[in-house]
């Protein structure tokens, strides 16, 4: 039996406004696909990473009553020890219909991530 206390800590009851509120703080979405507001701390202690991949998941798809339909995996790869980390980030459903519309497929690849982007008007360098 686990001495950890607080089990509702893992299943907190939020609406979807007060998930995709908590996910803004630490997620820029002004770019064509999320990135970190602040990089991440790798394993090794650097915190400079290149973009890999992102990729929308339709989470309902046979279950009900999920309060965030769609997720953004975005993977980074630490440019310096290489690990690759992935994150499940929710996204509004009107973000990820508008990023779907834009290729053939959900995963997009950096490379196909800067073109879609500089397609779609925005600056090849995110941030800027």
């Amino acid at each position: 039996m686990s001495s950890y206390s607080n089990w509702e800590s893992y299943f907190p009851e939020l609406d979807p406004e007060d998930i995709h509120a908590r996910v803004a703080t630490m997620w820029d979405f002004s770019w064509a696909y999320p990135l970190p507001k602040r990089p991440p701390m790798c394993g090794c202690g650097r915190r400079e990473w290149h973009a890999r991949t992102w990729g929308f998941t339709d989470r309902r798809r046979g279950e009900a009553g999920l309060r965030v339909k769609w997720r953004c995996n975005v993977s980074l790869k630490c440019a310096w020890c290489g690990e690759v980390r992935t994150w499940g980030v929710p996204v509004r459903d009107e973000y990820a219909a508008e990023r779907l519309s834009w290729t053939e497929l959900p995963n997009v690849q950096w490379r196909e991530a800067l073109r879609v982007a500089e397609a779609r008007g925005f600056s090849p360098t995110p941030g800027a």
